[in-house]
């Protein structure tokens, strides 16, 4: 009878300690990513995503090139490894695009990561290089997308298996842009000009139009507000406004300036000169009518 009792003792601890193993099995929730863009240092919104799921971050206006940084971190509390980045717009450069791995958390449902955090590096090229010097491509005027494909591989129980989150990034993309028009007809801003010498806008040379017609018009062709200045005037020039200019030279103010703010906005180099104080330039010579 004693060596009954010591034996379903013995089976109880058994069961008891198979129980506990199969309980921590059940809890053990897979490695899931969690995106978190830093704000500042003190304040960030955090997009947890498990598993396959997908996530929007609306980056909201962009006047030029920027960098955006995030953190992934790991939501399960198994590690996740062999992970993976791609954007899927090549003006959307994501760095680093792998990451040997991230430990899972040591307490269920804390999704503030634990040990190392990687920061991630979203590059939104629009009109300037990040890394170096130069102008690089305009985004599209307006609304802009990426998606950011992150894949890795995590512990299910005893299984390995591969996860996924998917986050869509969009920026709404300004451009500062005009036409000009010459009785009506388009002129080609980007063609029949001359240089003066300036110390406007650190650009050393500025870009002369020889235009011989007194109906001169300028549209606001981009989609932000301009503070238009030429001669003594200053003008709103609100997107798909279009201004009448009048162009008042002599012999000794043969050529008239042009000054374009659009609020630290990029431009097409081709088309508008962008000093280094944020204005675009040009200049209307009428001594060639």
């Amino acid at each position: 009878m004693k060596h009954l009792i010591l034996l379903l003792a013995a089976l109880s601890v058994i069961f008891i300690s198979c129980k506990k193993d199969e309980d921590l099995i059940k809890i053990t929730e897979p490695g899931y990513f969690v995106l978190t863009e830093l704000k500042t240092l003190k304040s960030y919104n955090t997009y947890n995503v498990p598993k396959s799921s997908q996530s929007d971050f609306n980056l909201g206006e962009l006047k030029a090139s920027m960098n955006y940084f995030f953190i992934l971190t790991n939501g399960g509390e198994q590690p996740i490894f062999n992970i993976k980045l791609n954007a899927d717009n090549e003006l959307f450069n994501i760095s680093p695009k792998e990451i040997l791995k991230l430990e899972g958390n040591t307490q269920p449902g804390n999704t503030s990561g634990s040990g190392f955090m990687p920061v991630i590096s979203l590059g939104v090229v629009h009109g300037m290089q990040l890394n170096g010097v130069g102008f690089a491509d305009l985004l599209t005027m307006g609304i802009n997308r990426s998606t950011l494909k992150i894949t890795g591989k995590t512990l299910a129980g005893k299984d390995t298996i591969s996860i996924s989150s998917s986050y869509d990034f969009t920026v709404d993309a300004k451009v500062m842009d005009i036409k000009l028009y010459v009785d009506n007809s388009e002129f080609d801003i980007t063609k029949n000009y001359g240089g003066m010498s300036t110390t406007l806008g650190g650009l050393g040379f500025m870009r002369c139009y020889f235009i011989n017609s007194g109906n001169i018009e300028i549209e606001n062709t981009g989609n932000v507000d301009i503070d238009l200045t030429y001669g003594s005037n200053k003008v709103l020039l609100e997107p798909n406004a279009k201004k009448q200019i009048d162009i008042i030279t002599d012999e000794f103010t043969p050529s008239m300036i042009f000054r374009l703010d659009g609020n630290g906005t990029i431009t097409d180099n081709n088309r508008i000169q962008l000093g280094n104080d944020g204005i675009g330039y040009f200049s209307i010579d009428r001594r060639h009518i």
